[in-house]
C-alpha cells in the first residue's frame, strides 16, 4: 500500500464531516458529562438520558484519533519538515489556551497574592501546563487529548514508514491483535487475561492505523449496508448504556469502565460511525459550508469550548437548568457557536491564526 497513490486530504469531502461530528459531539459529551456523577442523585430517567447520550457520543475522540490517521499515514513528508509543522500547529496554541485556562482558573489567587509569591505561582502554572495536574487538569480537563496526540505524532512517521510497505493482511492482523488487546485488557475481564503480553497494542495508535485502514477501503455504498450499520450502532449504543447503568447501580456510583475510548465496545461504534459518515452525501450547501468552516477552525474551538462551558455554567446554563433533553442541545448548540465565533474573531487579530492552530 503506497500513500502516495491514494487520494490527497484535500480532496475527501467526507473528512470534513467526520470532523464536524467529531467537533459538536465532544462539546455535547461534555455537556451531558457532568449530570452522570450525580447517580442517585437525581431521577433515574434524567440519569439513564444522560447514559444514554454520553454512551452515543463516546466516538468523538476516537473519531478525531482515526481521522489524524487517515490523513496523516498517507502523506509522503519528510521527518523534520512534518514534526515542525505539526508541533507548531499543536505546541504553540496549546501553550496560549493553557495559560489562558490557567490564568482565568487562578485569578483569585493572582489578584490577591503579593508581589514575592508570584514566582511560585508562575512555577505553579509551569508545572500545571508540563504535567497537566493542578488547576489546569482540574478544570481544563480535555486537554488531556493534546498530551496523547503529540505523542501519536511522534509515531506517525514510524508507522508511515511501515503502512507504505505493508501488505493489507499484515494491517488486518495488526489491526486484530490491536482488537484483542481492548478486550483482555478491560478491568472486568483482568481476571481472564492470558498473560499474553499485549499492552503495546493496548494503545490509541491503533485508532490512527484503523482510521487510515477503514479510509482507502472503499465499502459498497448502498442502503442496505447503511440501514445495517445503523443498526449496529443503536445496539451498540444501547449495550453501552444498559451495562453502565448495571455496573453503576452495583458499585452505588458511575462506573465508566465501558466508557473508556480504548474498550472494545467503544472500537466497534467508532469503526462504524466512521464508515457511515464516509459513506453518507451531504447535499445541503448550508451544512457544507458549516462543516468546511468547522474544519478551519475545529482545534481552536476544542481548545476553548471547556472556557466557553465554564462561562455558560456560571449563567445558569446547563445540563439541569431544564429537562437534560432539551437543556443538553441548547447548551451545545450555544457553546459551539461561542466558541467557534471566538475563534473566528481570533483568527482575525494579527497571528491570530498562530493560536488557534
Amino acid at each position: 500500500m503506497n500513500p502516495s497513490k491514494l487520494p490527497s486530504p484535500q480532496k475527501l469531502e467526507w473528512a470534513d464531516n467526520i470532523r464536524f461530528f467529531a467537533t459538536f459531539g465532544v462539546i455535547f459529551l461534555h455537556c451531558a458529562a457532568p449530570g452522570l456523577y450525580f447517580y442517585g442523585k437525581v431521577s433515574l430517567s434524567h440519569w439513564l438520558l444522560l447514559d444514554l447520550m454520553d454512551s452515543a457520543m463516546r466516538c468523538c475522540v476516537p473519531l478525531f484519533v482515526m481521522l489524524t490517521g487517515a490523513l496523516l499515514l498517507r502523506q509522503d513528508k519528510a521527518l523534520l519538515p512534518y514534526l515542525k509543522n505539526r508541533f507548531l500547529r499543536v505546541v504553540v496554541p496549546f501553550i496560549f489556551w493553557a495559560f489562558i485556562y490557567c490564568l482565568i482558573f487562578m485569578k483569585d489567587k493572582l489578584l490577591h497574592c503579593e508581589i514575592r509569591e508570584i514566582p511560585k505561582l508562575l512555577g505553579e502554572i509551569i508545572n500545571s501546563i508540563i504535567y497537566h495536574d493542578g488547576v489546569l487538569g482540574q478544570h481544563a480537563y480535555h486537554l488531556w487529548y493534546i498530551y496523547m496526540i503529540m505523542g501519536l505524532y511522534l509515531v506517525i512517521p514510524i508507522l508511515r514508514g511501515w503502512i507504505k510497505n505493508a501488505q493489507e493482511k499484515e494491517i488486518v492482523y495488526f489491526l486484530i491483535l490491536w482488537g484483542i488487546s481492548t478486550v483482555v485488557l478491560n478491568p472486568l475481564l483482568e481476571d481472564y487475561n492470558p498473560g499474553i503480553e499485549l499492552t503495546f497494542f493496548g494503545s490509541y495508535t491503533g485508532y490512527l492505523v484503523l482510521g487510515y485502514y477503514l479510509s482507502i477501503n472503499n465499502f459498497e455504498k448502498n442502503r442496505f449496508i447503511q440501514k445495517v450499520l445503523g443498526i449496529f450502532i443503536i445496539l451498540l449504543i444501547g449495550f453501552t448504556t444498559y451495562v453502565t447503568y448495571f455496573l453503576s447501580k452495583r458499585d452505588g456510583e458511575l462506573n465508566q469502565d465501558f466508557y473508556e475510548y480504548l474498550s472494545p465496545n467503544i472500537l466497534l461504534l467508532s469503526a462504524a460511525i466512521f464508515i457511515l459518515l464516509k459513506k453518507i452525501e451531504i447535499k445541503n450547501n448550508y451544512f457544507k459550508r458549516l462543516s468546511s468552516l468547522t474544519n478551519k477552525y475545529s482545534f481552536g474551538v476544542y481548545l476553548v469550548h471547556v472556557l466557553i462551558l465554564a462561562g455558560l455554567d456560571a449563567v445558569g446554563l446547563n445540563w439541569k437548568f431544564i429537562h437534560p433533553l432539551i437543556g443538553i442541545p441548547l447548551t451545545t448548540i450555544a457553546c459551539f457557536s461561542f466558541s467557534s465565533s471566538l475563534i473566528y474573531l481570533v483568527a482575525k487579530i494579527p497571528y491570530g491564526q498562530h493560536i488557534n492552530g
